[in-house]
């Protein structure tokens, strides 16, 4: 069964194979976030690991020789993998001395180098000798004795190869298909670059170009001094051009191409000669950028060249400081089946960054969540999308939504992971381009959510609508989907294995699994497609654990095959159809195929090239897939591949009845969870959760009461630790009859301890229960969170060159996405009351940013520290707050000056007052009314600052003042508090002060104006009918602020602009507070 284990879509890599050995853009130390770091033992897994950069980076920043770091690598590709276990060998050698240039000229050429000398060909004849006939070495390096002989089959193939790659001619065939390769786009496709040759209008390569310029902004150099940069630019266009760099210009003569950055002819192989594989964006310095101006020794020519040999040799240096504390386990396994099957190793960190796009976001969660260690609080997993999440959203939120078919809210529930950064208050740190429609690679961390305990999940009917949406994605059918061609690109990943998975692992920790399991793999939510009812039968089958029928197709790889599938597919999606023989033959003439109950899809297979077997003279491909066991297949039933796309038949596998067939026993599932229920002996007496119904705001279920008396005084407690507001469990606990044992409840989503809606039903012996989740409240582990920033010794925030973007007026608009403060909303004038009707259509996180950026401004130039924040008036309404008995929602006072978050934005420190929050402890005797007025007045009324009068900030509605107090409160969890706050604010468990700060909330995407737009831009814009002029426009007599092409444009849009319309009030107004002596 472990050959279909594996939820991903099958795709034929062999005839396009794509390598990353020299590592990707986004390198990072996967330890970053964990908190674990006194541990005795840290297991980390790199899932899909390409090459060893982000693996020396972690071990470089490990802080102390105390503890293991038991690293485990996994990659499905052995050339990646056969790469790394040399490049280990080398560094881990005794012999080897990061010190000695020519050391590290040989690390440099055998890792990133295409052409070699005769130097680096003979120590790596040597040491490749080493590794096959000694093997890994034993004292850190651990290989699975089984496919260590496919390993150094590998190896031998280098060594042979180099009889070719050592001569002249076959460097320059070499040489020449790299070049092919990079300028036929990769797999990006010749008509792409046909497009952009046609555009570009330039005999320059477009895609050579196109690299360089995407390296020039990764690198960061555009405020570089001219001569420099230039200088830089060449030496990029001198490595795409040679697929070499090296530390000096004249290099030593070329003897030999590095055969490991091949693709060679074997059995697993397509390639008849030696090609060149490597992913077009793939280079030695994407791994060490930016590159710093002040590090660079700029008199030399291969600047860059020479940066990233130092960066590498401080990583090497690092990793031989600790080897004897870091251990290596290196696996060869499908990345997915690797989790599902592959290890019984529970971990620390997963660090699968490099796979969510490759196989989808859905099914690296499934597939690799359940290997995070559940005893470990701390542990993480990474995952990362370069290309494909812009495609589905235009934001980190919308991504994961539209990834996960879910609510955030609902995610722990439905995958037991949990985003550990809030996707929906966007980015920390500014936003880059990334690629040409504003979009830039992101990672995510993920953190294990609590499971249910002691209450049973039930189908809702929230859950019954994402699981269909899932399942529709997962039953994939091109002709049905209502996706557009970017999101069904998209989700090309995700298969019926996918949905079946997903329910596994979110009824894995239920207490009522298989009920819940088998309601949810019988019903079919997408009514149509019957031509998965086999797959759904498969499905079923090996979840109940019912014998399965195995059916093995074998066929000669013959020359016309292989000109099929190198000629007209790159990397093509695979899909089996079963078919009835007849109806094949009418496709074949008619070239399409008519619906029938009798035509089926199988999407989960095991398909890959083997060599030459007994009856074939060629190599052979082996389709393996599984069906029910009673099958029900007609004898006239025969099986194809076709490609999903584009609905083109590969290859002809021949007749059901004809292919090896042999029943297959499901093994009992041995893996046990520690259970999530708890084992409660029969009494008398006792409480007892029904199924709980969960929607994207809430828990309710009812709880039964089995006793003999009448249950009374009902008592509910949380395990909530002030100052956090939520918690995950909650005990309900009866006062008579006696003997009633206390029920406690645990969920995924932590709840609103201060909203607990529980009624006791006496008649029918029951309580009905609602909970609220705590959306806009942190999460409880965040504030245990340490070590916490110690902002008494963060950097000041300096003040550059206006023109330059680090300049605080660029942080601040780029919340906005602007380069500038165009059109930002209310920086000096934000209590104005011309701007109070667009204030009242902000969206809530527009809002906050609004506020936000409207601090900072206030603060650096105008050293204002007081403010206030009030709910904007209702249209029509007074606009100054000084005649009202308004209280604001939030005293703010600013604590000069700016300082330098560890994300390099620029954060001001508040100490804040909730106001509400005072008003319930002093109503709940928690607050001395007294004490409290006399703490507000030392604070917010110093006498040494009488004269400052706060300024106001408007909220719009309760969703944006609650998004701003989570701001506030989630940054609290994040710093110790100053000296001067420690000192001055009476914090503690019922405090409503706030020791927290406030930074820029980024876009997490660069809005991208479109070049069209440009040129249509004009002065006036119709707020109705959204034309655009240069003629002058009427205006709203009222509000004198929305413009309006016709009498009838306003009319129309008056139901709409009524609601924030308001009087015209003088323009140099500026509402204050009056603060009665």
């Amino acid at each position: 069964m472990a050959l279909f284990i594996s939820p991903a879509r099958k795709r034929f890599d062999e005839n396009q194979p794509l390598y990353y050995p020299l590592g990707r853009a986004l390198t990072r130390n996967a330890l970053k976030d964990f908190k674990g770091s006194k541990r005795k033992e840290t297991k980390i897994l790199f899932l899909g690991c390409y090459d060893l950069h982000n693996v020396l980076l972690t071990i470089a920043c490990k802080t102390t020789n105390n503890g293991t770091l038991n690293i485990h690598l996994n990659h499905s590709c052995p050339y990646s993998l056969a790469r790394n276990a040399l490049i280990l060998k080398v560094i881990s050698s005794p012999n080897f001395n990061v010190n000695c240039s020519e050391d590290l000229k040989y690390l440099w050429d055998l890792w990133y180098n295409l052409e070699w000398p005769q130097t680096t060909l003979d120590r790596f004849e040597k040491d490749v000798n080493e590794l096959i006939k000694t093997g890994l070495p034993e004292h850190n390096l651990e290989f699975d004795n089984n496919q260590l002989k496919d390993l150094k089959d590998m190896w031998r193939n280098w060594l042979s190869s180099l009889t070719k790659l050592t001569k002249s001619s076959e460097i320059e065939k070499v040489l020449k298909s790299r070049q092919e390769f990079i300028n036929g786009g990769g797999r990006i496709g010749k008509e792409m670059l046909e497009y952009q040759a046609k555009m570009n209008k330039s005999p320059e390569s477009p895609m050579l170009r196109q690299l360089t310029s995407k390296l020039a902004v990764a690198m960061k150099i555009s405020d570089f001094p001219e001569v420099l940069k230039s200088k830089i630019i060449k030496e990029v266009e001198r490595y795409y051009r040679t697929g070499s760099c090296n530390s000096r210009i004249t290099a030593l003569k070329s003897v030999a191409v590095n055969p490991t950055l091949l693709e060679l002819e074997n059995a697993l192989s397509l390639a008849k000669t030696p090609r060149w594989r490597v992913n077009i964006y793939s280079c030695p310095f994407t791994g060490f950028l930016p590159l710093p101006l002040e590090k660079l020794e700029k008199n030399e020519e291969n600047i860059a060249t020479l940066y990233c040999q130092k960066m590498l040799k401080n990583l090497v240096s690092s990793y031989r400081h600790l080897k004897n504390c870091v251990n290596f386990h290196l696996h060869w396994s499908d990345n997915l089946q690797f989790c599902l099957s592959g290890t019984s190793e529970m971990f620390d960190v997963i660090d699968s960054s490099t796979l969510a796009d490759e196989v989808g976001l859905a099914n690296l969660i499934v597939s690799s969540s359940p290997r995070l260690d559940y005893r470990s609080p701390d542990a993480l997993m990474i995952t990362e999308s370069a290309d494909g999440w812009f495609s589905i959203a235009s934001s980190i939120a919308g991504y994961i939504e539209e990834a996960l078919c879910a609510p955030l809210s609902m995610i722990p529930t439905l995958y037991g992971v949990r985003p550990a950064n809030d996707a929906t208050l966007g980015s920390n740190v500014i936003t880059t381009r990334g690629n040409e429609d504003g979009f830039p690679e992101i990672t995510l961390t993920w953190r294990r959510a609590p499971r249910f305990e002691n209450v049973p999940l039930g189908l809702s009917p929230s859950i019954e609508l994402y699981m269909k949406n899932f399942e529709k994605k997962c039953y994939f059918m091109k002709d049905e989907t209502t996706l557009d061609e970017l999101k069904s690109k998209f989700f090309r990943c995700y298969t019926p294995l996918t949905y079946c998975y997903m329910v596994r692992n979110l009824v894995s920790h239920l207490e009522n699994r298989e009920d819940l399991q088998n309601l949810l793999l019988k019903t079919n939510f997408s009514k149509k497609g019957s031509q998965f009812t086999l797959t759904k039968r498969t499905i079923e089958a090996r979840a109940n654990q019912h014998p399965l029928t195995l059916v093995i197709a074998n066929q000669p790889l013959t020359p016309e095959i292989v000109n099929l599938f190198q000629d007209n597919f790159r990397a093509p999606m695979l899909r089996v159809m079963v078919i009835p023989f007849d109806r094949w033959i009418a496709k074949k003439k008619s070239g399409s195929i008519e619906k029938s109950s009798d035509v089926y899809f199988i999407d989960n297979f095991y398909f890959k090239i083997h060599g030459k077997m007994a009856d074939f003279v060629f190599p052979t491909l082996q389709l393996i897939f599984v069906l029910p066991e009673e099958h029900g297949l007609k004898p006239n039933h025969c099986a194809v591949i076709m490609e999903m796309y584009s609905n083109t038949v590969m290859l002809f596998l021949g007749m059901i009845d004809d292919m090896e067939q042999e029943t297959l026993e499901v093994p009992s599932s041995t893996k046990k969870q520690p259970s999530s229920c708890s084992e409660m002996a029969p009494q008398d007496s006792f409480m007892q959760a029904g199924n709980c119904q969960e929607s994207p705001n809430d828990f309710f279920f009812n709880i039964s009461v089995h006793t003999k008396g009448v249950p009374k005084g009902l008592y509910v407690s949380s395990d909530e630790l002030r100052p956090c507001e939520a918690g995950h469990r909650v005990t309900f606990s009866l006062a008579e009859p006696e003997g009633v044992q206390p029920l406690t409840l645990c969920f995924p989503h932590p709840i609103l301890v201060d909203f607990i809606d529980a009624t006791l039903r006496r008649p029918d012996r029951s309580i009905r229960v609602v909970l609220k989740k705590a959306i806009h409240e942190p999460w409880p582990y965040d504030f245990n969170l340490k070590p916490k920033w110690d902002v008494d010794q963060m950097k000041l925030w300096k003040e550059s060159d206006p023109k330059k973007k680090d300049d605080l007026y660029f942080h601040v608009a780029n919340q906005k996405g602007f380069d500038r403060l165009k059109n930002y909303l209310g920086l000096n004038i934000f209590g104005n009351a011309v701007h109070l009707p667009e204030v009242r259509l902000l969206s809530p996180i527009e809002n906050a940013r609004n506020i936000i950026g409207t601090i900072l401004m206030q603060v650096q130039p105008d050293r204002c520290e007081f403010f206030e924040i009030h709910k904007v008036p209702a249209p029509g309404q007074l606009q100054s707050v000084s005649s009202t008995n308004d209280v604001p929602f939030f005293y703010i006072r600013a604590h000069l000056p700016i300082i330098t978050s560890p994300f390099s934005s620029p954060m001001i420190l508040l100490s804040v007052l909730d106001t509400r929050l005072s008003e319930k402890f002093i109503k709940n005797g928690l607050l001395n009314a007294k004490s409290s007025k006399e703490d507000f007045e030392r604070i917010f009324r110093p006498r040494d600052k009488s004269n400052k009068t706060p300024m106001i900030l408007w909220t719009n509605v309760d969703d944006s003042t609650n998004l701003l107090r989570y701001v506030f409160r989630l940054n609290s969890t994040k710093m110790k508090p100053s000296t001067w706050q420690e000192e001055n604010l009476p914090l503690g468990k019922y405090s409503p002060y706030f020791a927290t700060f406030v930074s820029p909330l980024y876009l997490d995407h660069f809005p991208v104006e479109n070049s069209d737009s440009k040129k249509d831009s004009k002065k006036f814009t119709c707020t109705g009918c959204g034309k655009k002029s240069n003629a002058t426009m009427k205006r709203c007599s009222r509000c004198k602020t929305m413009t309006y092409c016709t009498e009838k444009c306003q009319k129309a849009d008056w139901s709409r602009h009524k609601l924030m319309c308001s009087v015209m009030e003088p323009k140099n107004l500026v509402v204050r507070v009056q603060v009665a002596e």
